[in-house]
Order: structure tokens, then C-alpha cells, then sequence
């Protein structure tokens, strides 16, 4: 008799694409804390916002992941408010602890991100959403 590959071993976001939610920094810059949440958006692309926000979690960034950040993470003029600018894993905590610092706690609407994952469940691409 064969057995069937154990899939409770495999991580929760493993291999999926465009998971919504809020980021944070994690302990370090090899991992971040998600908060999954249901993408609301009424209208255009400036009325996006969180709703059902579950409790954070931590992640694991996979090597070399991508990261895009908007504002008001990226604390520099930006060419395209939608794309944002890249910024390595090891940038990441310390531009959002520097805009959290200058622009006071973020609301929900100012750390919303879109997730993509490998097969292993380590975020290999993160886009921030921009909703002013």
C-alpha cells in the first residue's frame, strides 16, 4: 500500500501568489510579521484597506527576496506611487521603523502588502499597496 505525501507538513502559504495583508518588521531581517487580511476596494486604487485582520504571524523572507515599499515607508521621492521603490531585506526594518518614528504609528492602510511565496512558504516577493 502506498502512502499519500503528508500535506499538514506543508507551510500554509506555500506556493501562492498575491496574499493580502499587513507586514511589519520581524526580529530580524530574514523574517516578517504578516497579519492576513481581506482586501477591500470600493472603487479605484486609492480606496484599498484591510478588513478581517487576523492576528500576526511570523514569516520567512526567502534569500534575495524582492521587496517593494511606497509610501510612507520609502522615505524618498518616488517616480511611480503605485511600484514604489526596491529595497533589500536588511533596509526593510529600518526604513519602516524610521517613517513609524517621523509619521507616528501607522494606521492599517499604511503597511498593506501583497505576498508571493515559494513552495517552501518563504515570501520571495513582497509588494507594498499604496492607499493614501
Amino acid at each position: 500500500m502506498t502512502s499519500s505525501p503528508d500535506v499538514s507538513a506543508r507551510p500554509a502559504y506555500a506556493g501562492r501568489a498575491r496574499v493580502f495583508g499587513l507586514v511589519t518588521p520581524g526580529a530580524d531581517s530574514g523574517q516578517v510579521l504578516f497579519a492576513p487580511a481581506r482586501r477591500m476596494q470600493p472603487s479605484g486604487p486609492e480606496t484599498v484597506y484591510p478588513a478581517n485582520v487576523e492576528p500576526y504571524q511570523e514569516l520567512p523572507l526567502a534569500p534575495n527576496a524582492q521587496i517593494r515599499v511606497t509610501a510612507p515607508i520609502a522615505l524618498e521621492d518616488l517616480p511611480d506611487y503605485v511600484q514604489g521603490v526596491k529595497v533589500s531585506a536588511q533596509r526593510f526594518p529600518g526604513l519602516y521603523r524610521e517613517a513609524d518614528q517621523r509619521y507616528g504609528p501607522f494606521l492599517d492602510r499604511g503597511h498593506m502588502f501583497e505576498l508571493w511565496f515559494d513552495d517552501q512558504g518563504c515570501i520571495v516577493r513582497m509588494q507594498q499597496i499604496f492607499s493614501p
